[in-house]
């Protein structure tokens, strides 16, 4: 299925910044054109480099509203960290834990590893790999997720347009023991622009 999604993200003034460490809430709105009709996202990040590798924090609230007109709220925790190797290459390995109003999405974990190669403010090309295990009401109680991707800077944050990341990406997923009839896996193909400007990145996705 073709699915659009437009985010305007806002990035609020850091409460707190240095040249190690940042603390800093958003807010977000993404509209869907599916069953999902629209997502509101409020929360804070937090990150922190120390010799040559960087450690991740985050605290997500998200309020979905469907075309049936019903609603669901989540929050998400994570927190993860950028490993250096050698010159250029990385691993982030990163655990997220979801809990919701809705059963479905109850008490579920994420375990993510990303295997990827970068020139800072250039592009980056790499492996992303995700293991989701979901409760007893979930759609599936685990899914697997490949995700190869390669993306790319250009342009420059103080100017008109600001800086532009653009990244194309492809996305194999692949369900076990599932509660409900999914098929066995799926193909995306999905395509992500962000303009960052000054404190503001607005964001846009193609699936």
């Amino acid at each position: 299925m073709f699915l659009k999604r437009f985010i305007l993200l806002f990035l609020i003034p850091f409460a707190l910044y240095s040249k190690h460490q940042s603390l800093y809430p958003f807010m977000s709105y993404a509209i869907y054109n599916g069953y999902k009709k629209s997502e509101i996202l409020t929360g804070v990040y937090y990150t922190n480099i120390y010799n040559s590798n960087k450690l991740y924090a985050g605290l997500e609230y998200r309020n979905y509203t469907y075309s049936d007109k019903s609603s669901q709220h989540q929050a998400d925790v994570m927190i993860g960290n950028d490993f250096s190797l050698k010159k250029n290459q990385y691993i982030y390995i990163m655990l997220h834990y979801i809990t919701s109003d809705k059963d479905i999405n109850k008490n579920s974990y994420i375990v993510i590893t990303d295997y990827f190669f970068k020139k800072k403010r250039k592009f980056d090309i790499g492996i992303l790999v995700a293991n989701s295990f979901y409760n007893k009401y979930a759609l599936a109680k685990y899914i697997l997720q490949i995700n190869p991707y390669w993306g790319v800077w250009f342009g420059d944050k103080n100017s008109l347009i600001g800086k532009i990341y653009s990244k194309i990406g492809y996305i194999y997923q692949n369900h076990q023991q599932t509660n409900f009839k999914l098929d066995k896996s799926y193909n995306i193909f999905y395509i992500k622009i962000k303009q960052h400007k000054k404190n503001f990145i607005n964001s846009f996705e193609i699936n």
